[in-house]
């Protein structure tokens, strides 16, 4: 499978091959295909990151949240999966973020002028660095 988040605050799934072997129509220099499955994260705005263990999706989204994403024991369905608000990270958009996830832990940045470590197996934050209130987190 593929996961792909985008600027409407959703969750695609593809099946791979469907993608991998799609053609585009006899005269045609594009091709459509629709994913095996749709997520809406509640709140909307860009996803920035996600992150893919077993039994859940973690996802960031540019609104300063972080989300789980509990997975139906079938990927296609749709309906089974469950949508949960972990934490608010910042006042301010997500405007870059770094995983570690050997250490469950995500960095991110925002326009609030903080950077923030948060543990997401444990949705709790681990330290808060302000470095100004003008100045925006780009690149973390």
């Amino acid at each position: 499978y593929i996961l792909s988040g985008g600027g409407d605050g959703m969750l695609r799934l593809w099946e791979f091959n469907k993608v991998n072997d799609v053609e585009p129509a006899e005269g045609s220099n594009s091709c459509e295909i629709k994913p095996a499955a749709e997520v809406t994260l509640p709140g909307g705005g860009c996803i920035r990151g996600v992150i893919w263990d077993r039994r859940s999706w973690l996802v960031l989204s540019d609104a300063g949240a972080l989300f789980r994403v509990a997975l139906p024991i079938n990927l296609l369905d749709s309906k089974g999966y469950g949508v949960q608000k972990l934490l608010e990270l910042h006042a301010g958009s997500v405007l870059g973020a770094y995983t570690c996830p050997g250490e469950h832990v995500v960095i991110t940045g925002a326009g609030d002028g903080t950077v923030r470590a948060t543990d997401y197996r444990l949705a709790a934050a681990k330290s808060v660095a302000g470095i100004g209130q003008d100045t925006a987190a780009h690149n973390v």
